[in-house]
């Protein structure tokens, strides 16, 4: 058989979008420990990252991320709003300084 004419097809896949992450965390080191250590991480984009979950609240319909990561022991945190309100999956931590 001849291979002349055979047509090979060569399907390009998109690239895997990114997570978009937002950090939420009072203690600005950890903070920028954490979002430094995303960073470099090619599947992770910072998103933004906030001090609060106040301003927090007010960005998250902007910058509409895949994922919260937010500490859990916040000072006036509703940290659970943080999932309600941006319809995202909010995933917390406990630090104690």
């Amino acid at each position: 058989m001849s291979e002349v004419g055979k047509c090979t097809s060569i399907v390009a896949r998109a690239p895997k979008p990114r997570t978009r992450i937002v950090l939420v965390e009072d203690h600005a080191i950890l903070r920028e420990g954490v979002k430094a250590l995303l960073e470099i991480e090619p599947d992770f984009e910072i998103a933004g990252d906030f001090g609060g979950v106040e301003e927090c609240l007010l960005g998250l319909g902007q910058l509409q991320p895949d994922l919260v990561l937010t500490d859990l022991a916040l000072p006036n945190a509703r940290v659970l709003n943080c999932w309600r309100e941006s319809n995202t999956s909010c995933l917390t931590h406990a630090s104690s300084c």
